[in-house]
């Protein structure tokens, strides 16, 4: 009871669509729910203080205006991004424009920021006016911060440990790194650190050869998935054992090999979409601003497409299996699966439902529900999103075995009369 009155109190300070519908249209009373679990959320992650929280949760147009200037933060660099391709689309982009663009995307946001601050925090009224008043304090101030935000990269993975102390000593070097902090942390770290660029290369392309060509480092690959996924829960004491148990046999091998070529097939539709995208732009268009548009839209062609490069090679691939062989039996699933995109890497998963229902359920569940968590839904990680794709490809294929178990329980009285 506590929890659903927890979940309830929850879902009514959150703007979100799946729970309040249209009573985010006219429900005063779900606003003022909104802007008051706004105001809490502020104070507790230390944006607001307490004397600040306590304005706020009595006007509320201070407290949209408060979440207006936390919001220009990532509203103004969207914004000058939009008005800089129109400017160049358009053919009127000049120096002064493209210099406002940048201090609006820029400076606009830091300056955001701080008023946020001076707002919010009367500590940080105080640490600004001592860094204004005092150059040992804004000295100090100015380490302090670098040193936090080195911290804050090397958890991220950003940096290792070794080159963040090499950074702590060089001002200098942390400046250079700033402007790659927008990117991803992976590739914020690959353009900086070529060891780790090595090894991430090596892991995308090097580590599915030699899993095709080394069964033992296949069977190590499963035998680790299904230690994760016991980890995670995934997977009971029991199934566990049942799994590794019969981890030597012939189909199960054909399986693993089959996802390895699903593994050696992902970078294939990245390359072969930049490389069409790269000859559209460089044969098509009378200006640059045409070439960007007619690259922008091969890549965003081959990113919605049913059917693409990868998976053409993935069902070609299955489709090999079955001449080979001559067995389509085993095989008419994952036939047509593998060639429709994103789909087709829970191909081999879902064929093998029937013979292994527990590893095909551990693997189906596992892969889909990680390609779905990193996509944001309401604030949350992937959550909403993930928990229907789990539902979808691992409760739903358990309902289904067990539906079939009691038809096969009720025909067998039948069939004995």
């Amino acid at each position: 009871a506590e929890l659903s009155r927890a979940e309830k109190v929850y879902r009514s300070s959150q703007i979100d669509l799946a729970h309040n519908h249209v009573r985010l249209i006219y429900s005063r009373k779900l606003w003022s729910q909104i802007l008051s679990g706004a105001v809490t959320g502020w104070q507790v992650r230390n944006i607001a203080d307490d004397s600040c929280a306590a304005v706020l949760g009595r006007n509320k147009l201070l407290t949209v205006l408060f979440a207006v200037v936390g919001m220009l933060g990532w509203l103004l660099p969207l914004g000058a991004a939009a008005a800089f391709i129109t400017a160049w689309a358009g053919g009127v982009l000049s120096w002064p424009l493209v210099r406002a663009l940048a201090c609006a995307g820029v400076i606009g946001p830091a300056a955001a920021r701080i008023i946020r601050r001076l707002w919010g925090r009367a500590d940080y009224r105080r640490h600004y006016g001592r860094m204004l008043s005092s150059f040992s304090y804004f000295r100090r101030a100015i380490r302090g911060r670098m040193l936090e935000k080195i911290t804050a990269w090397c958890r991220s993975g950003r940096l290792s440990d070794s080159r963040a102390m090499k950074l702590a000593e060089s001002p200098v070097r942390v400046c250079l790194h700033l402007p790659l902090s927008i990117l991803p942390a992976f590739l914020h770290r690959m353009l900086t650190d070529r060891r780790y660029a090595a090894e991430k290369l090596a892991y995308a392309f090097v580590r599915p050869v030699r899993l095709y060509f080394n069964g033992e480092a296949r069977e190590q690959w499963l035998r680790d998935m299904v230690a994760e996924g016991h980890a995670d829960r995934l997977l009971t004491d029991g199934e566990r054992d049942r799994i590794l148990s019969r981890i030597h046999e012939p189909f199960i091998q054909k399986y693993l090999v089959s996802l390895v070529v699903h593994l050696c097939s992902l970078p294939v539709t990245q390359i072969v979409s930049v490389a069409v995208a790269y000859w559209v732009g460089a044969n098509f268009g009378d200006n640059l601003a045409q070439k960007s548009g007619l690259v922008a839209l091969v890549l965003v062609l081959f990113q919605v497409t049913p059917i693409s490069p990868g998976s053409i090679l993935r069902g070609l691939y299955v489709v090999g299996l079955v001449i080979k062989e001559r067995n389509y039996k085993d095989y008419k699933v994952a036939l047509w699966l593998a060639f429709v995109k994103y789909i087709g890497y829970l191909a081999f998963p879902i064929q093998m439902a029937y013979e292994y229902p527990t590893l095909s359920r551990f693997m189906a569940g596992r892969w889909a529900t990680g390609f779905v968590h990193c996509v944001p839904v309401f604030g949350e990680r992937g959550a909403l999103l993930e928990h229907g794709v789990f539902n979808l490809f691992f409760n739903r294929l358990i309902t289904i075995q067990r539906k079939r178990r009691e038809k096969r329980a009720a025909k067998a009285p039948d069939a004995h009369q």
